[in-house]
């Protein structure tokens, strides 16, 4: 990679909502949410049951000679939490369904970012990164306008029809097996 690429992706990197490496989980669909990913447990209980902290990353690398961008969705165990006595299937379902919108706006943003793929002169020459840092916060406020809209529709995962409804059409959309381990029965 070359310097300035690598200048670029450390921008890129404290430019956006940062995290410790390695206390973040990426998403993946063979790797469903456990209540142990949950790190903070609180008593009582309150309005919500649980929490799930969320996020989207980009990385800017050099592929051959062209910028290659990578979009990825993480879970934050630290700042994420449960009321213990409210841990069932049905609301880690509805935890993990958050998780699922993130990653799939990470999807969307990689295929709107593909257009940034030029070769690396061009890519530095351009006004690129700012565009890519414009793009990924006017994004990101479609994220966090889907998850309240999900916890609005499902009443926080009450409502079974309705969250039914979400699973089903996020589950096409990923192009997840209605039997993978990300769907509780």
């Amino acid at each position: 990679m070359t310097g300035m690429l690598r200048f670029l992706v450390i921008l890129v990197l404290l430019g956006m909502l940062t995290t410790a490496r390695g206390q973040e989980i990426y998403w993946d669909p063979l790797r469903p949410l456990q209540w142990q990913d949950f790190k903070q447990r609180v008593g009582m209980g309150g309005v919500f049951k649980a929490y799930t902290y969320t996020g989207i990353r980009y990385e800017i690398t050099d592929s051959s000679g062209y910028a290659h961008i990578t979009v990825s969705a993480y879970f934050l165990p630290q700042d994420s939490w449960v009321f213990t006595r409210f841990c069932s299937d049905n609301l880690l379902l509805h935890e993990q369904y958050h998780f699922h919108i993130a990653a799939y706006h990470a999807r969307l943003m990689e295929e709107a970012f593909a257009k940034y793929e030029v070769p690396l002169d061009e890519f530095m020459d351009g006004n690129l990164m700012q565009e890519i840092r414009r793009e990924f916060n006017s994004m990101y406020e479609q994220v966090e306008a889907t998850q309240e809209l999900y916890d609005k529709q499902t009443d926080h995962g009450i409502r079974e029809e309705e969250q039914q409804r979400w699973v089903e059409e996020l589950n096409k959309s990923l192009n997840l097996n209605p039997s993978s381990p990300q769907q509780t029965d």
